[in-house]
């Protein structure tokens, strides 16, 4: 009789252990799959989400996730000030597309273009709106070297390189400080590289 019992409780356990693990092992296998459209498509929703502090939340209101990637190549622990194109500055002003993949975004020409602005755009200071003068221009160098001339208007918005700000002082911890601007900061070679040829289009359009 006591075999009989031990029998008995000892395959009903058996069954459930072997439930379980097979659970465990399916849950593990839909996990994988769905891992690489996750990781190909990060929404607006995924930025914008409660775990971003309020700041970060602001500028990716404006600027997407491309200022994302941009924060991201930033050392930590140092002072910095960023001209951040907005969204639409970087599909117009660089040919950037917001629904480009991740994977295309690393692979392709994306992430040189956006490491090529933070180098015209970033100062390795902290500059707030008020300490720019109202019509009296001031100039620093970039951390690429390029040359930032910026005064302030009488709204309180900035101009830079003849780029005027949307948002001016969005601070990003206690090193940060964003502008978002409407339009991007380069010279002339770059934009040139970055933006379609007009001749073509017209070429295109006529042919």
């Amino acid at each position: 009789m006591k075999r009989r019992r031990n029998l008995f409780f000892k395959t009903p356990i058996a069954i459930i252990s072997t439930v379980i693990s097979l659970l465990c092992f399916l849950i593990l296998i839909l996990s994988i799959f769905k891992l690489p459209e996750i990781s190909a498509k990060r929404s607006s929703t995924h930025l914008m989400n409660s775990n971003n502090p309020p700041e970060k939340r602001e500028i990716l209101s404006t600027g997407g996730r491309f200022a994302e990637t941009i924060l991201e190549m930033l050392p930590e622990n140092l002072v910095f000030t960023i001209f951040m194109p907005s969204d639409r500055a970087f599909e117009r002003d660089l040919g950037l597309k917001a629904n480009e993949s991740l994977e295309e975004e690393k692979s392709g020409n994306t992430y040189a273009i956006l490491t090529r602005v933070l180098g015209f755009s970033a100062l390795p200071r902290a500059i707030y709106s008020d300490s720019v003068p109202i019509q009296g221009e001031v100039c620093y160098d970039s951390i690429s070297g390029f040359n930032l001339c910026m005064y302030r208007e009488l709204d309180g918005m900035l101009r830079v390189n003849g780029v005027r700000s949307e948002k001016v002082d969005v601070k990003m911890g206690e090193k940060v400080v964003v502008h978002i601007m409407n339009g991007a900061i380069m010279d002339s070679e770059f934009q040139q590289s970055v933006q379609p040829d007009e001749e073509d289009d017209s070429i295109t359009d006529d042919g």
